[in-house]
């Protein structure tokens, strides 16, 4: 089942194996993060719910939407005047569908039309949380339209594999200028947890899930009985690696019955090899070197005229490389000694 479903998007088992590997040799990082909001929220026993406490629970700002389209245009600058203008344009031209409203479909999503721009839906509130969101569905509605303009209707559309890549870079992009001009430590420390709240639920908990379904889809293909107390015990096992000391409740063993994507064979991966690829993205995109910027839009551009892997490659990001991998996590280790300095 893994290979049938990774040869459907034309990605290498070494892909897969080489996430499990390198998530698994560093989970300082996450230990690291736990520990961190352990001191910050004063616990002295620290549970797996701990993990979803907010550290500032003080007044939250409160953005408007011209605010918050001004935000994220200053936050994505370092992608240049032509991705700023396209900013300017879902703006002006009204691209997004941006407040709730009466029988509106919640959350947020992008979709697109060939031959014409992209539409955003937003539910816009306010919160930092609503600018996030929109950054990362401008994120997707870049891509399509980079894709759409460079390439034939039958190459136009991005895999799954490469889908959520532009919108994290996006996110990825806001959190770093929100950083690198908050006033305050508590604004700095907020920032922190957001994004190792991010990288613990998408890279780490997503590669826990991965690890999950293969050993079921294994069990099944060497014809052993898919028993829920099997399942249960291995989801708790996995629990136990994943969450290091922090403390378990028994509740959690059940989990995995709840989870919509494992009806969605190997989808889960992705969502981690995404955030790796962001990472990397940003990192040389900050630079400031111009041809770092062109490889990061030769990704945008590139639809699926050439295997995810390829395009990646070609891009900057070798996702079959180990160092690709070790270099977001001395990133997230470096970003994390920033925050021991303020804690």
């Amino acid at each position: 089942v893994l290979q049938s479903e990774l040869f459907s998007e034309e990605v290498s088992e070494k892909v897969y194996r080489t996430l499990i590997k390198s998530v698994n040799e560093n989970f300082d990082v996450l230990f690291d993060y736990f520990d961190l909001k352990k001191k910050q929220l004063s616990l002295k026993d620290f549970y797996i719910y701990d993990v979803m406490a907010e550290v500032d629970k003080g007044e939250k700002k409160k953005f408007t939407y011209p605010e918050a389209i001004a935000l994220i245009k200053k936050a994505l600058s370092p992608l240049g005047e032509e991705y700023v203008k396209l900013l300017d344009r879902a703006e002006k031209e009204r691209w997004i569908d941006v407040f709730p409203n009466k029988d509106k479909r919640s959350g947020a999503y992008q979709t697109g039309i060939y031959g014409f721009h992209s539409y955003v839906l937003s539910n816009f509130e306010g919160d930092l949380d609503s600018v996030f969101t929109l950054a990362h569905e401008l994120g997707h509605a870049m891509h399509s339209y980079f894709s759409d303009k460079n390439q034939p209707r039958e190459k136009s559309g991005y895999t799954i594999f490469l889908a959520e890549i532009a919108s994290t870079t996006n996110e990825m992009l806001l959190l770093r200028y929100l950083l690198d001009n908050a006033k305050t430590d508590r604004e700095k420390i907020s920032l922190y947890n957001k994004l190792f709240d991010e990288v613990k639920s998408t890279l780490f908990r997503q590669t826990m899930f991965a690890e999950f379904e293969e050993k079921v889809h294994s069990m099944q293909e060497n014809g052993e009985s898919l028993t829920k107390d099997k399942l249960c015990d291995y989801y708790y096992s996995l629990n136990e690696k994943y969450f290091g000391k922090t403390k378990l409740i028994p509740e959690i063993k059940y989990e995995w019955a709840r989870i919509p994507h494992f009806f969605t064979a190997f989808y889960v991966y992705k969502y981690a090899t995404g955030i790796t690829t962001a990472i990397a993205f940003v990192n040389k995109i900050l630079t400031g070197k111009k041809e770092e910027l062109d490889k990061y839009y030769s990704f945008l551009c590139a639809g699926s005229s050439k295997d995810p892997i390829t395009i990646l490659r070609n891009a900057g990001c070798d996702l079959e490389d180990e160092n690709t991998f070790t270099t977001c996590f001395d990133y997230l280790r470096k970003m994390l000694e920033n925050w021991k300095k303020i804690a």
